[in-house]
């Protein structure tokens, strides 16, 4: 007759080793060695606004040119509203060691802007007036975390553009 053999030493092992890896995750958890469920997620949302605004180039002053080269109509800022919104970013600027940084005044510029064509146009006069690009400046004092929620508030804006003289907005 065969033999059956004790498997037992080998199922304590393998029970062993989960404990250990659950016990061990919650530990470093605990310890903010690892990272939890809601910061991988917020991670990651983080990362999809970064590549966004790789992929997306309406802070370039070009993005609004080439659609009006297209023919088509787009959404603009007044000549008051570029100079308040330019005026506003580079003053929300804080003094390192000095003067703290005014985000809550640069999401309010680009909550007040309702298209990507306007952020283009931002972008050039920005550039115009103090000689300094936009997103570059943007990213000199805010973290990842506060230039994403810019990108995510850009994401979230229409094109811009029009084909019927701005009685329906892409």
């Amino acid at each position: 007759m065969a033999q059956q053999q004790d498997n037992s030493q080998t199922y304590l092992v393998i029970g062993g080793l989960i404990l250990v890896y659950i016990a061990g995750d919650k530990i470093f958890k605990f310890l903010g060695l690892s990272k939890t469920t809601e910061e991988q997620i917020k991670d990651q949302q983080q990362q999809a606004n970064t590549a966004a605004m790789l992929s997306e180039q309406y802070f370039d002053s070009d993005y609004i040119k080439q659609r009006m080269d297209k023919g088509y109509w787009v959404k603009t800022l007044t000549d008051y509203g570029k100079q308040k919104f330019a005026e506003t970013i580079y003053n929300a600027k804080g003094i390192p060691y000095l003067t703290n940084d005014d985000e809550a005044a640069v999401y309010g510029v680009f909550k007040a802007m309702t298209a990507k064509t306007q952020v283009s146009q931002l972008s050039g006069y920005f550039f115009t007036k103090y000689n300094k690009d936009l997103k570059a400046y943007l990213q000199s004092f805010l973290n990842k975390d506060e230039f994403g929620n810019v990108v995510a508030i850009c994401q979230r804006m229409i094109e811009g553009i029009s084909k019927d003289k701005g009685a329906t907005w892409q």
